[in-house]
Formats: structure tokens, C-alpha cells, sequence
């Protein structure tokens, strides 16, 4: 793997978040743990969260029937919508068992170019085209009577978020689900390599995987599957489209695991209905299962999901039985299959858990706020914000060292400066009134490090 992060927390506490390898191999840039990585389908529990914080607020029921929710979408021109559809609920979705069973391939990937001239709509398609094209289909199996993994079904919820909300996918994730939890640096991506965001790696395949044409519309050119020979990236947002880190994939989990002092972003008792054993004949072993949006093990206690793409791969993992969650991510995809490199990867986790437990024990610190270092760099003292989320006010603690003389700015979700000041000579905190502030996260700068809280 040229490159990769990884990021563990102990009771909600970050206590190692860590960057491998290269960022770039050619230009021999460092991977850091600030730069931005594909996570593929671990984007799925994100969109499964989403769904649950609709549903918490009363907007939305799993019961729901997705025609009548997305009765905005209609069959391409000629086409009618097959009968089948009308039994697709919106848990069928959540549990991978709407009917699809990708008998004639992924539609998500295969239909990139049919669907677009279907709809007479630019190539490639947009999540939306590809429903279109697919509403006249009839189901692979009745719905809820078996479980098939289904990237269509997760565009369908995401497009069921933005039914109901009205917003558009990412922005109503961004607000509601990643803002609370304090996350800042979480987008969907771009597919061609000249569209990467700032801080974001560069994405590598293997001698396997050939260049393929691409998908972008320019069908005479050959591209990196990685870069738009297999897939479109927008078209992939709600179920392997975001780009983030694995600092704050672990700040997600931990935000949803009920048993942390983390700022919780679901009820508890919508985490019990993600968790809940399925009541489908051969799909209900408790041990191992399909929850809503999540793997899960050892009867709920564990949450879990994979991810892989062409050029990067993924794994987040919650363990309520240890109190232990990690996460990570490469910016390449294993030459195995995602199944038996996340065994692989969980057996030596396991492994070096074990032996932090039979050694020292956990560290007890937590790394949230801090910031990594540049090579050769002195340690300096990150900035730690309390209490978060703040309660009308919020204590800024940074130390003197390297603070004197700098500026303090603090910037909303969307990037707007709220507040900027002089750290004074003799300032080793600061104390901001967040009363009136708007609700969402913060992102707080002092020279060259960085910390976040959130106002409720």
C-alpha cells in the first residue's frame, strides 16, 4: 500500500491516529493524518445515519414506501415503473434487501453511460438518471425476503434524503450528521486526478488493473481506474462517495456510540434499531449479520464496514464489548478481495490490542484537538476546547509556547471567520461566549495548529 492512515479511540477518547507512507509516491510527499482519503462503501453507515436522523425527528419511518417518497422521480420517456417497486420499503434499503441483486451487474457502475442517454442527461448519469433507468426493471427476489449487497439501494436513500429534506445530499449530511460530531473536513469527491481537493492523496492500482475508457463523456480517451475508468464518484455519494480522514471517521463512530461522552448525533434507541438481528430465514445468526447500513457482530455490540474502490480501501470498526473503535483507510485497494484484507487487517488489530492490554495498558490521553506535527518540528501543546460542546461558552487552552503574537481564528462550517484576535504575550487560554452563536461545528487555528468543538 504506498499510503494510509490509521486512528483508534478507548471509551470515546482518541488515543492514536497515525499517517503511513505517501501522500504521493512520485513527487515523495509524506501521507499526514491530515490529508483527505477515499473511504468507499464506509460511506454507507454515514447515509444509514442520516436516514436514522430523519427518522428520530419524525420526518421519515422505515416503513415508508420509497415510490411514494420518491414519486418525483419517473421512469425514463416510454418506460413504466414495474410493479415490484411498489413493495420496496425504506428498511428493505437500509438492509440490503430491497430485490436487488445486481443480476445484470452493479447499475451503478454499468449503467453510467446507457442511463445517461436514456434520460438525455450529460454521461456520465447522475445518481437520479440511473433510478430513472431503473424503475422499469422488475426485482431480482420480493423485497425483505433475502439480503444482497446493493449500492443502488444506498443512492435511492440518498435520494430519499434530499426528498425529504429538500437539501442536497452532502450539504444535509454535513450539517446534521458530521457538524454535531464536530467534523469539518468530510466532502464528496471529485473522480479525475486533476480534481482533487486540497490535502487530498493521490490514488494508485495495481499492474491488474489496467486503463479503461473513460466514463467522463470523452470515451476515445484511456484513464487510471482509480481516475474515471470504473466509476463517477458524485454518482457514488451516498453509498462510496465521501473523501475525509480516519481522525475523523473514528470522531463519527464515537459520536454515534451512545456509551461515550462524545456529542451524540443519534438516540440511543435509533442505534438499537441499526443493530436490530434481521428476521430473515438464513440471515439471522446474531453473531454475524446485516444491520441497517452496518455489518454487524456479537449481537449489535460490534459495528462494522468495509470499503473498496479502484485505488483506495477502508475499514471502520466499533467494538462495545472492548470500548475500542479504529479505523483505516490506504489510498490504493488490496490485491486480494475487501474480505480477506479486512481479515487480514482485523487479525493483526487484534494482535496489537491484545498486547496493549497485556502490557501497560491505554494511554490516557485523547488527541482530539491536537495536531500532528511537521517533520522536524518541535512538540508543541495542541489547542483543547472545553467543555464541547459548548455550554454558552467554551475555554480555549493552548499554552504559551509558539502562541505569543499569533492569530486566534475561529471559523464556522462553511468557513466564515467569526472571530480573530492576537494571542497575547502572557495568553495561554482564551475564553469565547458562544450564546447566540449558530448552531454546528467550529474549526479554531492558532498559527499552524488546530482543534474543533461544536455549539448546540
Amino acid at each position: 500500500m504506498p499510503g494510509g492512515q490509521l486512528a483508534v479511540t478507548k471509551n470515546g477518547r482518541l488515543v492514536y491516529s497515525r499517517a503511513f507512507g505517501y501522500a504521493d509516491t512520485m513527487a515523495k510527499i509524506p501521507a499526514t493524518r491530515r490529508n483527505l482519503f477515499r473511504i468507499a462503501s464506509s460511506s454507507k453507515p454515514v447515509t444509514g445515519t442520516a436516514i436514522q436522523k430523519l427518522v428520530a425527528g419524525g420526518r421519515l419511518h422505515l416503513d415508508d414506501k420509497v415510490v411514494d417518497i420518491l414519486a418525483g422521480i419517473a421512469p425514463v420517456p416510454g418506460a413504466t415503473r414495474h410493479a415490484d417497486w411498489d413493495k420496496i420499503t425504506v428498511r428493505h434499503l437500509m438492509m440490503h434487501s430491497a430485490g436487488f441483486a445486481n443480476s445484470n451487474g452493479d447499475p451503478q457502475y454499468e449503467y453510467l453511460r446507457t442511463a445517461a442517454r436514456a434520460c438525455a442527461v450529460p454521461v456520465p448519469a447522475d445518481p437520479a438518471s440511473i433510478i430513472r433507468y431503473m424503475l422499469d426493471k422488475p426485482l431480482d427476489y420480493q423485497p425483505g425476503t433475502a439480503i444482497s449487497y446493493s449500492n443502488f439501494g444506498f443512492n435511492l436513500l440518498g435520494r430519499i434524503i434530499e426528498a425529504v429534506t429538500g437539501m442536497p445530499y452532502e450539504r444535509y449530511v454535513r450539517d446534521s450528521i458530521f457538524a454535531p460530531a464536530g467534523i469539518t473536513a468530510a466532502y464528496i469527491g471529485k473522480t479525475r486526478r486533476i480534481e482533487r481537493m486540497e490535502g487530498e492523496v493521490v490514488y494508485y492500482v495495481g499492474n491488474d488493473l489496467p486503463d479503461g475508457w473513460s466514463v467522463m463523456g470523452d470515451e476515445d480517451a484511456r484513464v487510471s481506474m482509480a481516475y474515471g475508468a470504473d466509476y463517477h464518484l458524485p454518482t457514488t455519494d451516498a453509498h462510496g462517495g465521501w473523501v475525509t480522514t480516519a481522525t475523523d471517521l473514528v470522531r463519527y463512530l464515537t459520536s454515534l456510540d451512545p456509551t461515550t461522552s462524545r456529542p451524540h448525533i443519534l438516540p440511543a434507541d435509533q442505534i438499537d434499531t441499526m443493530v436490530v438481528v434481521p428476521a430473515i430465514s438464513g440471515e439471522n445468526d446474531p453473531q454475524r449479520y446485516q444491520g441497517l447500513a452496518f455489518r454487524c457482530e456479537a449481537n449489535g455490540q460490534v459495528w462494522t464496514h468495509a470499503g473498496i474502490l479502484a485505488g483506495a480501501s477502508s475499514l471502520i470498526w466499533r467494538d462495545g464489548r472492548t470500548g475500542v473503535t479504529f479505523t483505516w483507510i490506504f489510498n490504493s485497494s488490496p490485491i486480494t478481495t475487501i474480505g480477506e484484507f479486512a481479515q487480514d487487517t482485523r487479525v493483526r488489530m487484534d494482535a496489537a490490542l491484545a498486547a496493549i492490554e497485556a502490557t501497560n495498558g491505554w494511554p490516557d490521553i485523547d488527541l482530539f484537538g491536537a495536531v500532528s506535527v511537521k517533520a522536524g518540528q518541535a512538540d508543541k501543546p495542541g489547542i483543547d476546547a472545553r467543555p464541547n460542546p459548548a455550554e454558552g461558552h467554551v475555554t480555549l487552552t493552548f499554552g504559551m509556547e509558539g502562541s505569543a503574537g499569533a492569530d486566534l481564528i475561529v471559523a464556522d462550517s462553511a468557513g466564515r471567520i467569526v472571530v480573530r484576535r492576537k494571542v497575547g504575550l502572557d495568553t495561554a487560554s482564551v475564553v469565547l461566549q458562544t450564546s447566540g452563536w449558530m448552531r454546528g461545528a467550529y474549526s479554531v487555528r492558532i498559527g499552524d495548529r488546530t482543534s474543533a468543538f461544536v455549539v448546540r
